[in-house]
């Protein structure tokens, strides 16, 4: 027994030198070095950097940067990806004031097909910079683009049915398809009805509605015009409110409340109490599950 303590003593002051290893040792000049660490090796300390608070207050204060011509584009688009809302009138402001500049509106086409590849969320905002712009060079590519078909390769995955190529597609085209109006004029209403009346997803279908009647007025003559071109089971939608900038809660709940009187099978059914199933009565939503086994039992039967 004392052979085995004093065994058992040497290892563990054997094994010492190697817990220490990772510890600071001091040298011979006082200074404190981790071992295997090279002197002058930057420290884990970093700054906390911004708060959101200031980050917010940076966003605002910036300036957005000038829109000349074509060589301003890409810098006018980071800068309008990250502008916060305040902005926004800055932003739609300056992109209304190129109009008629055409090489501007050719260089926000090309943003666009580069930003598709590797920045979805910027392809979004310069689909939207292409609305804004109102050109007629901007208003062709538009109508083109919303008539490309979706992407047959890919894995599908969501629950719609469509592989990610496919629903990336999709978004950018509700987009396209709520920019395409904006032009307000007679060519860019026309082909937004008939994307409403030809294409083959409905969320597109339903934006290119909603963004019909607010560039066509919201008026009743563009109700009765609209109402041609859609689906039976889509007419619904020319009543259906929008709530726009400075529309009180109250009054979207009291336009809410008429649409669903003018379409009352639209109204969610009633909640009613969950069936519970009694016992021994097997149901697919409530499986049978077998009740848990007496392991003491078993426990001392095995040990039997």
């Amino acid at each position: 027994m004392k052979c085995h303590i004093l065994l058992r003593t040497k290892a563990m002051l054997l094994a010492v030198p190697v817990l220490l290893a990772g510890c600071a040792i001091p040298e011979s000049n006082g200074s404190s070095v981790s071992v295997g660490t090279p002197k002058g090796a930057p420290t884990a300390a970093q700054s906390r950097g911004l708060s959101p608070a200031q980050s917010r207050s940076v966003r605002e204060s910036a300036s957005l940067p000038a829109l000349r011509g074509p060589q301003d584009v890409p810098s006018f688009v980071a800068a309008a990806s990250v502008a916060p809302v305040s902005k926004r009138e800055v932003v739609r402001s300056a992109i209304q004031a190129s109009k008629n500049n055409e090489a501007i509106a050719s260089e926000l086409i090309t943003e666009f097909n580069r930003a598709r590849k590797v920045d979805f969320s910027q392809a979004l905002v310069v689909l939207s910079l292409i609305g804004e712009q109102r050109s007629s060079t901007g208003t062709k590519f538009l109508i083109e683009f919303l008539h490309q078909p979706l992407p047959l390769d890919g894995q599908e995955t969501s629950e719609l049915g469509l592989s990610p190529e496919a629903e990336a597609m999709e978004r950018l085209q509700v987009k396209a398809a709520n920019g395409l109006p904006y032009a307000r004029t007679a060519g860019a209403l026309q082909a937004t009805l008939e994307v409403v009346a030809e294409h083959p997803l409905k969320p597109v279908r339903v934006e290119a509605a909603s963004s019909y009647l607010w560039n066509a007025g919201n008026t009743d003559k563009a109700r009765r015009r609209l109402s041609q071109y859609l689906r039976e089971d889509e007419r619904l939608l020319v009543h259906r409110p929008v709530r726009v900038d400075g529309m009180s809660p109250n009054e979207f709940n009291r336009q809410l409340a008429v649409y669903a009187e003018r379409y009352p099978e639209l109204k969610a059914p009633e909640p009613t109490r969950a069936h519970r199933a009694i016992e021994g009565e097997h149901t697919f939503d409530e499986p049978q599950i077998s009740p848990p086994t007496d392991r003491s039992n078993s426990d001392s039967k095995r040990q039997q």
